[in-house]
């Protein structure tokens, strides 16, 4: 859903058009196109924009890799936190084997007290030597998974230096071009779903009873030439004080075929079907 600063913009300029453009017919009310989902794609790393594979106007699917951030430093650092796992995983197991062999020699010695061939302080010297080598199995334990979570969320960032498209749309706007650097504050690319349109139209006050929700309604882009059906969703309560009508909004039946420009942001005439 649109954000309600942006809500706030089509509102006014949807008002100035209601009080101040001619409609083409009597029953005609004037209205918009606009996306129920839309987003700017920001990047969760940092890093040089390395290729942008969309441009204005192109349609792209769920999924599909819209950009890419140059991910040569984040391998490096990959590598890094790879040899320094790979490090933490052999101090892990000389740990582990230092504590085989202390709890071993702990047996032995125990053994051995039983028959009264040794003294206890040797157990004693015994069981210091487990309980040490115990502890630094724990802190190789621990330094083990903190290198293995390094290690994975470099592999995270490593796949987010691919910014994919999070629904099926059309691209709207190009922010920025190969070459820039680019951080989690940079939008790219603004992506609406295009498949997804809601008409919102003005209605006077004085027909205000001749649209209900669930009531069908033909709407117009007369820029483009394209007719398309749709159903009312939403009739506003309240009167809009700027321009005395009450706004209402019908999702959208995407024409059949289409391959022109974005509709989304077109002005379009709304008429109720009876």
């Amino acid at each position: 859903m649109i954000g309600a600063v942006k809500e706030a913009a089509v509102v006014a300029a949807l008002a100035m058009l209601a009080v101040s453009a001619p409609l083409a017919a009597p029953e005609e009310f004037l209205g918009v196109l606009i996306p129920r989902q839309e987003t700017n794609l920001v990047p969760t790393v940092e890093g040089r924009l390395l290729r942008v594979f969309v441009r204005i106007g192109d349609r792209v699917e769920f999924g599909t890799v819209v950009a890419e951030i140059d991910d040569q430093p984040l391998r490096r650092e990959a590598d890094q936190a790879r040899a320094r796992l790979e490090e933490a995983n052999a101090a892990r197991a000389e740990a582990a084997t230092k504590l085989a062999m202390a709890e071993d020699a702990l047996r032995r010695v125990n053994a051995l007290i039983q028959d009264q061939l040794v003294a206890r302080a040797q157990v004693q010297n015994a069981e210091q030597e487990r309980d040490l080598a115990r502890s630094v199995l724990q802190m190789a334990d621990a330094r083990v998974d903190q290198q293995r979570a390094d290690f994975a969320r470099l592999g995270d960032r490593l796949a987010n230096a691919k910014m994919l498209a999070p629904f099926s749309g059309t691209v709207a706007q190009r922010y920025v071009n190969p070459g820039s650097m680019v951080g989690p504050q940079t939008p790219v690319i603004r992506l609406i779903a295009s498949e997804r349109l809601w008409a919102r139209f003005a209605l006077p006050l004085d027909r205000s009873g001749d649209v209900r929700s669930g009531a069908r309604v033909r709407i117009r882009v007369p820029d483009l030439g394209v007719e398309t059906s749709g159903t009312v969703q939403q009739v506003s309560s309240e009167v809009d004080p700027a321009s005395g009508m009450i706004f209402c909004e019908a999702v959208v039946e995407s024409p059949a075929r289409w391959e022109g420009p974005p509709l989304a942001g077109q002005t379009i005439r709304v008429s109720v079907e009876h």
